[in-house]
């Protein structure tokens, strides 16, 4: 999995902290223009995954989509057909 490079201004300090965490732990790499993971990493959140990978606030309930267009929130929290 790919990451954006760049942390927008408007980011809060935490997610380059963690940013910085993960590639002094050898998760993350940086490519020329992204950050890629080497190794699965499980976040606690699907907001913190899509701001890691994003470099910005995000709602990882409305981020993450699956093929067919439907949000993670659609799928999940309001129990929509099968994934």
């Amino acid at each position: 999995s790919k990451a954006n490079l760049e942390i927008t201004q408007s980011a809060q300090a935490w997610i380059a902290n963690m940013r910085q965490e993960l590639l002094e732990k050898g998760i993350l790499t940086q490519a020329e223009t992204t950050l890629e993971f080497v190794e699965n990493h499980s976040f606690n959140k699907p907001s913190t995954a899509a701001m890691i990978i994003l470099g910005r606030q995000a709602n990882g309930w409305l981020e993450w989509k699956y093929a067919d267009g439907r949000t993670l929130d659609e799928v999940k929290r309001n129990n929509t057909d099968e994934i």
